[in-house]
């Protein structure tokens, strides 16, 4: 049985003063199954003795872009069950996405996931102690943001904001900690609709690099791309639609576009909005013409996953390339991520 004051696992032994170590302890000695059954299951920082209490934790914050001009503009109308209906469909989806990414990661007890209002914050306890785990962890949390990320945008809500790493917690009442500060205030500089890296998380990235396994087809580095003025993001396309060939890939491809075009046209005669939907649309020719690259031999030495592709989707993928909107040119200026490249990042102050 877990101790609240005191944790003996052996050669460690845990105090009330280290709130951290006592999390490790907690998922070291409680079996899985104990803890799903468990009020507190789809929250890691409500499961451990002493809660509440500040953990370690990788964070996103993120805004719905978009969300208050909409309400306000479906209540005036007299649509506002309408929007409701969507924004209620596209978190469900969001949701029921992120959890079956987390159950095929065994990681459905590892991550909390708020919204309210207009903001999400999702929370990853650094609960493990072995390096190799850590990394694996860290792999996880940036799939689930992408994973949020993807869903969003395919139901037409762009999310904007920043990945931190420092002492967190959240419950159903409260989401406090450094790191969301942190988050917070590079989100509200504004710009591209991207989840960006802040120097914390860029400071712990860089430390588990060496504990990356080499021979894994994806890491972290392979979820992140470097955007025109040189800042790290998420890059939610290449897990969500750059992965298994074949139709589904298509498909997901198209309803990425489909998305973006909906998105510019519910928003004409709003310039800022257009501008918005516009990085996205570049992004999108980015991630469609890399593929394309990949196939004619034309990409970066250590960025080819030797990807074979049929002449008829090659014609497919390039049906997706959106053309400029609105007379703005679509700026595809993206870079891939390395440990130098973040390195040259690391003591850099930037805001999003």
């Amino acid at each position: 049985m877990f101790l609240a004051k005191l944790v003996n696992t052996g050669s460690q032994v845990f105090t009330m003063g280290d709130s951290q170590l006592l999390a490790r302890a907690f998922l070291e000695v409680t079996p899985l199954s104990k803890r799903q059954n468990a009020a507190s299951l789809l929250n890691p920082y409500e499961a451990f003795p002493l809660s509440p209490v500040l953990l370690e934790s990788i964070i996103c914050f993120a805004d719905i872009l978009g969300f208050s001009a909409q309400s306000r503009a479906s209540l005036t109308a007299g649509t506002g069950d309408d929007f409701l209906a969507k924004i209620n469909s596209a978190l469900s989806t969001a949701y029921e996405y992120v959890r079956d990414n987390a159950r095929r990661q065994n990681f459905v007890d590892r991550y909390c996931l708020k919204t309210f209002t207009d903001n999400a914050v999702i929370g990853f306890p650094e609960v493990e102690v072995e390096p190799e785990k850590r990394a694996e962890d860290l792999d996880n949390s940036l799939l689930i943001c992408a994973s949020f990320q993807s869903q969003l945008v395919m139901h037409g809500f762009l999310l904007r904001g920043a990945i931190a790493y420092g002492k967190h917690y959240m419950n159903n009442d409260i989401v406090f900690g450094d790191a969301l500060l942190e988050a917070v205030d590079l989100d509200r500089h504004g710009g591209a609709p991207r989840l960006v890296l802040s120097p914390s998380a860029i400071r712990y990235l860089i430390k588990h690099v060496p504990t990356i396994d080499k021979s894994k087809k994806s890491s972290f580095l392979e979820l992140l791309l470097h955007d025109s003025d040189g800042l790290p993001f998420v890059d939610y396309l290449n897990h969500d639609l750059l992965g298994p060939l074949g139709d589904v890939f298509i498909d997901h491809a198209y309803s990425h576009r489909t998305a973006i075009l909906e998105g510019i046209e519910n928003c004409l005669g709003n310039p800022e909005a257009i501008q918005k939907w516009a990085w996205v649309a570049g992004y999108h020719n980015f991630i469609c013409r890399r593929v394309m690259a990949k196939e004619s031999g034309n990409l970066e030495e250590d960025d080819e996953d030797g990807l074979a592709w049929t002449s008829d989707k090659m014609i497919e993928l390039e049906e997706c390339v959106i053309s400029p909107v609105q007379g703005i040119q679509l700026v595809e200026k993206f870079r891939i991520v390395t440990i130098d490249s973040l390195r040259e990042l690391e003591q850099i102050k930037f805001c999003l």
